[in-house]
């Protein structure tokens, strides 16, 4: 995925609360992948995260 994705939340992050965002995505080719997640807000900024995926065969 050569793009990014934007998912804005409506309503403001309480400290100690999780939030879960559900997105479409699909892959071009088969293998190992790195989701990566950039969070930012106005009290943190670039808060990093990433997990493998490995993508199968259709």
């Amino acid at each position: 995925m050569e793009s990014q994705i934007t998912v804005d939340i409506p309503s403001p992050v309480k400290v100690g609360q999780e939030v879960k965002v559900r997105v479409s995505l699909l892959p071009t080719w088969v293998g190992l992948h790195k989701l990566v997640v950039n969070f930012n807000s106005n009290k943190l900024k670039a808060v990093k995260g990433y997990r493998n995926v490995i993508i199968g065969p259709p």
